[in-house]
């Protein structure tokens, strides 16, 4: 079980500015922080899962970071055949456990804030006026 992450950033297109200027070191750089991200991830997770036998605790993993030409991932998930109705329930009266979820939410927010911060030519944070 993966799940794809996608977000809408404030500063984006600062972002992808940074990525132009210098591909191999933005990438490389983005990779050293999605491995960090990824990490993180993982220990929450592990964290928030469900525990019987420790199974799916002990299966979560990160795979990558990879690069190619346009994009630098990550995979966090588990090969556990019931780890999606661990997560998302099921009809028959399993309730969701949400330990995935749980675990990105926390991690994904400091992540992009960090990416940002790292990357942008704009301060992160702009004063109302």
């Amino acid at each position: 079980m993966s799940l794809n992450i996608s977000a809408n950033v404030l500063g984006d297109v600062e972002l992808r500015n940074a990525f132009n200027r210098s591909p191999k070191v933005i990438a490389g750089e983005m990779g050293d922080l999605l491995d960090k991200a990824a990490i993180t991830l993982t220990g929450h997770a592990k964290t928030f899962a469900p525990v019987r036998s420790g199974a799916l605790r002990g299966s979560i993993h990160k795979e990558g970071p990879v690069a190619t030409k346009n994009i630098v991932f990550v995979i966090v998930g588990t090969n556990i055949f019931y780890a999606p109705f661990q997560e998302f329930g099921t009809s028959r009266g399993v309730s969701a456990k949400r330990y995935m979820a749980r675990a990105r939410e926390l991690t994904l927010v400091n992540s992009l804030a960090l990416a940002i911060y790292r990357f942008a030519d704009t301060p992160l944070l702009v004063p109302n006026s």
